[in-house]
């Protein structure tokens, strides 16, 4: 009882905590890493003892299968932490045309976090630095919104897990430009009434209306698309918009680049493609946006 009452009080005092908002705050979140970092660095050596005692582990297996895995991944979310926390750019509605439209990026309140027997550190820590999107889940739930007529493509999708049957998602789906709204509203509701009694997932759509039928857009952007692909197949691209012009044509777009991409190439990146698109049609300037993919492993 006593424990009980002990991890009851524990989780009071950090939902306290968190209702207070200081975790809100990225330079906070960045703290905090580099706290867990310094406390796992210095605690590496106790904890490969404890490994090799309890489970028979080496010195090596336990830094390469789990002190080394968490420290890399800490590292990389250290280094796209405020990239990953700036206000996301949202389309906005026709009745709300004075406005500007954003998604908030902000932490959601206190989870309890349980790990397996077989990699402890790892699979205790990982999750608390934060974890990306299975690449399976991500495909899953990127085919399923996209099988509904009406619905030209998605972007930009996000999973929450809080555990088993406790997901909430968001997810960008394009629909063309020129659309009933109120069929595509119908729509957008549908899947997402379908996406929680199918997965349990409670899915937010925002839709993002695209062009589908200027046949001078959809000949850049198609463009674009063999330019990336003959970069890397796994690069991506959204929210594309073509300014025309006679002598210079600007093809703007955001960029999805895989995890494991570091900001050193990102500018060597755009300048690659920019100058492949350029060779393609000289009148071509390119604006790009990068970001990372929010899901985890190499396939997009």
């Amino acid at each position: 009882m006593d424990a009980e009452k002990n991890l009851e009080k524990l989780v009071e005092r950090q939902r306290a905590y968190f209702a207070e908002g200081k975790t809100l705050s990225v330079d906070m979140r960045l703290q905090a890493l580099e706290r867990l970092e310094k406390a796992l660095r210095e605690g590496e050596e106790e904890l490969c003892r404890a490994l090799k005692a309890d489970l028979g582990k080496s010195r090596i297996e336990s830094y390469m299968c789990e002190v080394g895995l968490t420290l890399s991944e800490l590292g990389y979310v250290r280094r796209h932490l405020r990239s990953w926390s700036r206000n996301k750019r949202v389309r906005t509605p026709l009745a709300q045309f004075h406005a500007r439209s954003f998604t908030v990026q902000e932490p959601y309140g206190v989870v309890l976090v349980m790990s397996p027997w077989n990699y402890p550190v790892l699979l205790t820590l990982e999750p608390l630095i934060g974890e990306a999107i299975d690449p399976d889940v991500y495909r899953e739930i990127k085919q399923f919104v996209e099988r509904y007529d009406g619905i030209e493509g998605t972007h930009d999708l996000i999973v929450h897990n809080y555990g088993p049957s406790r997901s909430m998602a968001s997810i960008h789906a394009e629909v063309p430009n020129d659309c009933d709204v109120e069929r595509t509203h119908e729509i957008i509701d549908r899947i997402e009434r379908e996406a929680m009694r199918r997965m349990g997932i409670l899915l937010v759509i925002h839709m993002d209306p695209v062009e589908t039928h200027d046949e001078r857009v959809v000949e850049f952007k198609e463009l674009v698309t063999s330019v990336l692909d003959g970069i890397d197949s796994r690069l991506t691209f959204h929210d594309f918009r073509m300014v025309d012009g006679v002598e210079r044509i600007n093809l703007i777009f955001d960029l999805v680049v895989p995890r494991e991409y570091k900001p050193s190439v990102l500018g060597k990146l755009k300048a690659r493609i920019s100058d492949e698109v350029k060779k393609r049609d000289g009148r071509c300037e390119c604006v790009i946006t990068v970001e990372n993919s929010f899901m985890s492993g190499n396939k997009e």
